[in-house]
């Protein structure tokens, strides 16, 4: 909207973007769910059984980098919780932490979001379904990362046919949750005086009672739940299946998940990423040239190529029919992928050093 386009050519741009996206998950959704096997097990058809691990790498990558960027997310919406329920520990102006500046506010708030999520480290992951679901109808993310590794969930799917509901749920969830956020943020800004996109800002405002402070700590515990729900399913389950996949015999999905946790949150200091690299922010934001490759990689493979037939025995071989050569490496999926890559790069390389 603030480029110029009408509420409703917004909202139809988010539903086809969605809409284009959704077909490309629930194209790959299929595999995992016909032959329940993950990402990582999958991407060995495509790219062979040794090179299939470059493609992994590249997908976990991510996942820690923005595990630790959505916990430290979390933890303003954990503070923004606590200032709701006691004015007093407000101590920066309109009751909102600057990602900036890491006080002992923010740090009690951080610990504190971190803990709620290591319990969720213990839970198989077809049982944090629901937790996807949430992730579906509250991150305003790029949905290109899920595509890749979509049958890290699908794989647990009962049916194959239980996976066409997304090609509906995830356009129909961002258009409606996009039309609430334009009707909330356009009437914040009538009250206001100002144009407010941030609902965080937005609650800042709700102080003047008592009434007004609960409501504001109601809604930023919801964002806590968004925020758990995105990192453990699109992060944590994702890069700990990568985890597991590269290092079988030390790492399973539970200590994959503390590595990622534990790495992600803490490791790389997700605040000092927020408060000035903003370069590396954009490159992650642009990671997807590198994503979408694999994901076009994987499709044609299935469906062109193979034929939608996989040997899953042959998965698990190193010496069966997906290792290619002696390298084990698919030398036609790595042209492609590099094809489909590189000439990206020139602008992608401007977008991180003009911050674009």
């Amino acid at each position: 909207m603030t480029l110029g386009f009408s509420w409703r050519e917004t909202i139809g741009i988010i539903f086809l973007g969605h809409f284009l996206i959704s077909l490309a998950i629930t194209a790959n959704a299929i595999v995992g769910a016909k032959y329940h096997i993950p990402y990582t097990i999958q991407s060995r058809t495509s790219f062979g059984f040794f090179a299939s691990f470059v493609a992994v790498f590249i997908r976990m990558l991510v996942g820690f980098f923005w595990y630790g960027i959505n916990t430290y997310n979390g933890a303003i919406c954990v503070n923004a919780v606590i200032i709701a329920i006691w004015p007093s520990f407000k101590d920066v102006p309109n009751g909102l932490p600057e990602s900036a500046n890491i006080t002992t506010q923010m740090m009690t708030s951080y610990v504190v979001y971190f803990l709620i999520t290591l319990p969720f480290h213990w839970i198989h992951p077809r049982y944090l379904k629901w937790f996807f679901d949430i992730k579906t109808i509250s991150m305003l993310g790029n949905y290109g990362t899920m595509a890749v590794n979509i049958n890290d969930f699908a794989r647990y799917a009962r049916a194959t046919r239980m996976v066409y509901a997304q090609i509906l749920a995830v356009p129909l969830s961002f258009m409606l949750m996009s039309f609430m956020g334009i009707i909330i943020a356009g009437a914040a800004s009538d009250l206001y005086g100002t144009d407010i996109w941030d609902p965080l800002t937005i609650m800042s405002y709700w102080s003047g009672s008592s009434g007004a402070r609960a409501a504001a700590a109601f809604v930023s515990l919801s964002f806590v739940l968004a925020q758990l729900g995105a990192n453990i399913s699109a992060n944590c389950i994702s890069a700990s299946n990568d985890l597991n996949a590269m290092f079988p015999s030390y790492v399973n999905l539970r200590r994959g998940s503390y590595i990622i946790a534990f790495v992600g949150a803490w490791a790389l200091t997700p605040w000092n990423i927020l408060a000035s690299a903003s370069a590396l922010l954009n490159f992650m934001d642009g990671y997807i040239i590198w994503l979408a490759p694999i994901t076009g990689i994987l499709l044609s493979d299935y469906y062109v190529v193979h034929r939608q037939t996989y040997d899953v025995e042959d998965m698990y071989i190193p010496h069966g029919k997906y290792r290619y050569n002696k390298w084990g490496t698919n030398w036609r999926a790595v042209v492609a992928w590099l094809i489909g890559s590189v000439p990206l790069i020139p602008g992608f390389a401007l977008r991180v050093c003009l911050g674009l």
